[in-house]
């Protein structure tokens, strides 16, 4: 004997159904739905449509409704509900790695108590202009490392009008956090270390080799734009300054200052900057 079959259908556009509480109620299809049928009798000219609730509520001619049920045996018996992780960084598919890169403007003002004590001056506050590079391959990591390069030029006046003038060329290791980040902006934290590679201050026509550590903290705000990822920022900047060698003083009309340390390791200048970068990303 047989029995109707439940199938999935669709439902075609500007079909007519018709309720089977009451035939005489009877609505036009406006978009094509995926329903729940059956056949009224094999092969018979009509079906009933489930509704929502899985009760039979509408009949229609058998000829509006597609049957799909062999093209939905065809999809993988995967768990519908079950999410899966996106491939990172380090999954073996990946033939490429992504390095962030980064340019910076910078404006630094510096209170320059170190060649106060070296020049015999008091309260010298001068300021320098920077521009620097950073790159940081992007790694499934809490921390970020990488690279930075830098190129200073500083000036400042002493008390008698005397233009102190110095130049310096920087590199060095660095690592920043993200402490917020959405598909738009986000808020980093920036720490670097770099060591002068040059460094010549000039005063009074006498010209200076010196050498500086720097430690440089940063807190980055940063948006994505069609044109790439703009950048500001807000620095400290520690230098911690070394002359060589000290004798050289002696040789030029720029005496030796009474409160210059003999041991210059222990000599700073203090910075405080504003910064405005780009930054855009390469694969390998």
């Amino acid at each position: 004997m047989w029995t109707p079959k439940p199938f999935k259908a669709y439902l075609l556009k500007e079909s007519i159904v018709t309720e089977l509480s009451d035939e005489s109620l009877s609505h036009v299809v406006r978009r094509k739905v995926l329903v729940k049928a059956e056949e009224i009798q094999f092969g018979g000219q009509f079906s009933r449509i489930y509704d929502s609730k899985g009760n039979l509520k509408y009949k229609t001619h058998t000829k509006n409704l597609i049957d799909i049920t062999a093209d939905l045996q065809l999809k993988p018996n995967l768990p519908s509900q079950e999410e899966f992780e996106p491939p990172t960084q380090l999954h073996t598919t990946n033939k490429s790695q992504k390095f962030e890169n980064s340019f910076y403007w910078k404006l630094d003002t510096l209170s320059l108590g170190y060649y106060d004590d070296l020049f015999n001056t008091s309260g010298l506050v001068g300021t320098a202009e920077r521009f620097e590079y950073r790159i940081f391959p992007k790694w499934d990591f809490l921390l970020d490392f990488g690279l930075s390069i830098s190129t200073e030029v500083g000036i400042s006046t002493d008390e008698d009008g005397n233009s102190l003038l110095w130049n310096s060329f920087y590199f060095g290791p660095s690592i920043k956090y993200t402490l917020s980040n959405n598909k738009i902006r986000s808020w980093e934290l920036y720490a670097g270390v770099q060591k002068s590679f040059s460094y010549v201050s000039s005063l009074k026509g006498a010209t200076f080799d010196m050498s500086s550590n720097v430690l440089e903290l940063e807190l980055l705000w940063k948006r994505k734009t069609r044109w790439g990822t703009i950048i500001l920022g807000g620095t400290f900047r520690q230098q911690y300054m070394n002359l060589n060698p000290l004798e050289d003083l002696e040789e030029t009309e720029v005496g030796i200052g009474a409160n210059y340390p003999r041991d210059p390791a222990r000599s700073t200048i203090t910075a405080l900057g504003f910064s405005l970068g780009y930054q855009f990303s390469f694969e390998l």
